[in-house]
């Protein structure tokens, strides 16, 4: 009978290229011996070396330069305190999104006295870095929608100091976790729209989301949603509710924004939309004014996101900044006191949004007598 303990070939080979790195004949900067050159060395495969260096390459101790060879980046250690913070961001997350916690957590990190770095994740490269971070005891912040964890759920349970996400409640996963208050930004925005005069408010939500608890929790757009049906009250009408599908336009959201809208725009009457994200409206805004529809004279608009989509649309729109350097910051203090105390872990902090008041909402105008009234059947 095999022996179900024995550990796979390329795990052995990763073991013998630790100790082999780490007898001090290498020091950080080297230039290390090909993977072939392992290869012979250890009288393996060449690919068996190659999968053995996937490992260390995704706990960034060795680095790939094209053209140039394979170095030795760091030391390998299992001491949290040594490493740099990984800010983890999915590779096909949202640019602007990305962008926006890459420029915070330079800012959040250098503010906190820690070195960090960013790892782009994918699917196909997450089993190896949850694996890493893992081993070698690496703190990690997940920035956003990522890749879905819950395979690795036990995983990262077993260890749960080292993990913390930011901007995104991770479903069915014992990981401490910094959000934002959906429900207070959905609160805000029908507030301000409100103050304006507006009642007949539409509310645009990615459906794809809404299905995939792993990446985008379907709590928190049932919360957003919630919210927007609770302000609306009495006045609260299932027409308002734009369902933006993506399934058929390859996930892009602002495709899928502009059909939504389209229909929605010729089965109800409405003064206002609020966005889930800056992607949705810009799609919604471009099919606001294809049907000749002026903004913010017909229609405001609102969003939530307040990405470089927002702040250059013309005309610039009113939005909820969900502050992810706030984010940031929070999943910074929470991953070191959970480090420092892993007896008292800390699994949930909540971070205030803000709203910014820009050109594309206005007043409801009282000389339109269809505006904010029901559609006649």
């Amino acid at each position: 009978m095999k022996n179900a303990t024995v550990r796979p070939k390329h795990q052995q080979v990763y073991d013998q290229l630790v100790s082999i790195l780490t007898r001090g004949s290498y020091k950080v900067g080297d230039r290390l011996p090909s993977e072939r050159e392992f290869a012979a060395e250890l009288n393996v495969n060449v690919l068996t070396v190659r999968r053995a260096f996937r490992d260390l390459i995704a706990a960034d101790f060795v680095t790939k330069r094209v053209g140039s060879g394979t170095y030795l980046n760091r030391e390998i250690t299992r001491n949290w305190n040594d490493h740099a913070v990984n800010l983890t961001i999915d590779c096909i997350c949202n640019s602007a999104v990305q962008k926006l916690f890459e420029q915070a957590g330079k800012i959040v990190a250098e503010k906190n006295g820690r070195e960090y770095r960013i790892v782009h994740t994918s699917p196909a490269s997450a089993r190896d870095f949850v694996r890493a971070c893992l081993q070698y005891r690496q703190p990690t912040i997940f920035c956003g929608t990522l890749p879905d964890y819950r395979e690795f759920r036990e995983d990262i349970a077993s260890a749960p100091e080292l993990f913390v996400s930011a901007g995104a409640l991770r479903s069915g996963l014992e990981i401490p976790s910094v959000i934002g208050s959906d429900a207070v930004g959905i609160d805000m925005l029908m507030n301000h729209l409100r103050r304006l005069g507006h009642r007949r408010i539409v509310l645009a939500l990615g459906t794809k989301e809404l299905g995939e608890p792993g990446r985008s929790p379907a709590s928190i757009l049932a919360m957003q949603k919630t919210a927007w049906m609770t302000r609306l009250g009495n006045e609260y009408d299932p027409e308002l509710f734009c369902p933006v599908s993506m399934d058929l336009f390859g996930g892009d959201q602002m495709a899928a924004a502009y059909e939504a809208m389209k229909k929605i725009l010729s089965s109800a009457d409405f003064t206002a939309v609020i966005c889930a994200t800056d992607e949705i409206m810009y799609g919604a805004m471009a099919a606001i004014r294809d049907a000749g529809k002026q903004i913010p004279r017909d229609v405001s608009v609102v969003s939530i996101g307040n990405t470089t989509l927002s702040r250059f649309a013309n005309p610039p729109v009113t939005g909820v900044d969900l502050n992810l350097r706030g984010h940031l910051d929070e999943a910074f203090r929470m991953l070191f006191h959970n480090l420092q105390e892993p007896d008292r872990i800390e699994m949930l902090r909540v971070v205030k949004p803000k709203l910014i008041e820009r050109e594309s909402t206005s007043k409801i105008k009282t000389d339109n007598p269809h505006q904010n009234r029901r559609r006649v059947k």
